[in-house]
């Protein structure tokens, strides 16, 4: 392997990273944002109602040439950021301005919309910065197990 292929398989590991992060954040805020709905008092589905549409949205990845990986790192990632998302939204619901919110009768899609989904791009940007070399580090195992199987 010469160096120019080394550079070439690094990048392409940090665009995996970078994409499967994105995709982990883009699930973990939206499946966040349905719980954040529901504990206000909207009707969403529950279960895999819930979380099976993201999934099945991503499947046109798999079609792409070595898109699965990138598929697989963000469903695996997206676990560590809906947690932190779920915990935010647990907190966020008892603060002073949701309340007021709620007590001057806005829809619970508008409470979320306009006063939940802004506060969480703070803690999902600084979880995502965090889950990105654990994804970069997946692939790096993955590629090495790929070359050990060749």
């Amino acid at each position: 392997m010469n160096l120019e292929e080394f550079l070439l398989r690094g990048g392409y590991s940090l665009l995996l990273a970078v994409l499967a992060t994105a995709i982990a954040a883009a699930l973990a805020v939206a499946c966040g944002a349905l719980d954040a709905w529901n504990r206000l008092g909207g009707r969403a589905p529950s279960g895999a109602a819930v979380y099976a549409p993201p999934l099945f949205a991503l499947l046109p990845l798999v079609l792409i040439e070595d898109g699965w990986p990138v598929l697989l790192a963000g469903v695996i990632a997206w676990l560590n950021l809906a947690w932190v998302v779920q915990r935010q939204v647990g907190v966020l619901r008892g603060r002073a301005f949701v309340d007021a919110a709620r007590m001057a009768g806005l829809a619970p899609g508008r409470i979320v919309g306009r006063h939940v989904l802004p506060h969480l791009t703070t803690p999902v940007g600084l979880r995502s910065l965090l889950t990105l070399p654990q994804v970069l580090a997946g692939d790096v195992l993955r590629q090495l197990l790929e070359a050990a199987m060749r």
